[in-house]
């Protein structure tokens, strides 16, 4: 039996193997930007000075902290753009509140989990930290917190980018977007194309190009641009996504010693084995038969078979038994661009969910 605990653990384990801390070296690099400005408005080393003093004092926590420093002997440095663009975001700051939920978010965008619960609630010293109090009492609502968090995100990708071509965000923008993408479908809402890339771990080029070309496993994309939760799942199942398990950590509250070690971990429901799949005919175009092109009173009407020899068939069903049996299914449909009904031919057959066909 795979315990909740024994998952959350074992992807504690993964996410701290792999994890990186680019967002964070990225954060403190940004402020290099403060050198920039100085730069710009004085002619001395008035930046070189800053950057230098500026290094020092975000290496520890508190002004009490700043004494032994002996600021007051510190050299401008005329070399801060080089130190600056190199300068390590955990080890050379004092890992300030906002670095540590820039970890915590990547633990929660990647692995669905919040590390935070590898801390136990009666371990007052450690939790006496009170960004850390903070973060155990908002880890009851991850989506709340995500949401917040990523605000900060934006408001410091505000901030940055106020200063044209001096600085480039690469990865703080690409978590927010993952962990955003992540709540959406936590919470079954359908997917852009671009927000199921990030969650899948592939470009978005190649997700449409998987898509255009109706390949295995390729979601099916509604009229509107969308893609239904369902229709994510073999997709991303096939790229070994982690689907997210705080729903059932925060079902665990309050938080014991031994939370989650009795509780067995179900699979998720995109795990399981669904047995709802249509064979249905693709256009030469890529769009597929399906139940939105009904019409007539009922909006179950549609128009099958060769031009000359066309039926009108009441219900989805009936009508893609019919296009089965044909040696090349034709059926009417709106044409994408003027709204004529024409038909068209089916070039190959793609297997679908039906829930997939539902939501387009």
């Amino acid at each position: 039996m795979v315990t909740l605990r024994d998952e959350f653990h074992t992807r504690l384990e993964e996410f701290r193997d792999v994890y990186c801390f680019y967002e964070q070296d990225e954060v403190i690099r940004s402020l290099a930007v403060t050198g920039e400005i100085l730069d710009l408005v004085f002619v001395g080393d008035e930046a070189a000075m800053a950057m230098a003093l500026l290094a020092k004092i975000i290496s520890k926590g508190t002004a009490d902290s700043w004494d032994r420093l002996k600021l007051s002997e510190t050299r401008p440095d005329q070399n801060w753009r080089e130190t600056w663009a190199e300068i390590d975001g955990w080890d050379s700051s004092s890992t300030p509140p906002f670095l540590d939920e820039l970890h915590e978010l990547s633990a929660f965008a990647n692995y669905g989990i919040m590390t935070i619960w590898d801390i136990q609630e009666d371990a007052h010293d450690y939790l006496e930290v009170r960004h850390l109090k903070e973060r155990m009492a908002d880890a009851k609502n991850p989506p709340k917190w995500v949401q917040k968090v990523c605000s900060k995100i934006e408001r410091f990708e505000a901030l940055v980018g106020s200063v044209e071509g001096k600085t480039k965000l690469e990865y703080l923008p690409a978590l927010r977007e993952q962990a955003l993408a992540r709540v959406k479908l936590d919470g079954g809402e359908p997917l852009t194309v671009s927000e199921l890339a990030v969650l899948s771990g592939v470009s978005m080029k190649r997700l449409q190009n998987a898509i255009y070309a109706q390949s295995e496993g390729a979601p099916t994309v509604s009229k509107g641009g969308l893609i239904a939760p369902e229709a994510c799942a073999r997709w991303l199942n096939e790229r070994d996504y982690r689907w997210s398990i705080w729903q059932d950590i925060v079902a665990e509250y309050p938080l014991k010693a031994n939370w989650g070690e009795s509780t067995e971990l179900s699979p998720h429901d995109a795990l399981k084995e669904h047995e709802d799949y249509l064979f249905v005919p693709v256009a030469l175009d890529g769009s597929v038969f399906s139940p939105d092109l009904g019409s007539g009173p009922s909006g179950q009407q549609f128009r099958v078979g060769p031009k000359g020899e066309e039926v009108n068939v009441e219900g989805f069903e009936e009508a893609l038994q019919r296009l089965t049996k044909m040696e090349t299914p034709r059926w009417r449909r709106p044409n994408p661009e003027s709204g004529r009904l024409g038909i068209v031919s089916g070039q190959s057959w793609k297997r679908v969910r039906r829930s997939e066909l539902e939501v387009r």
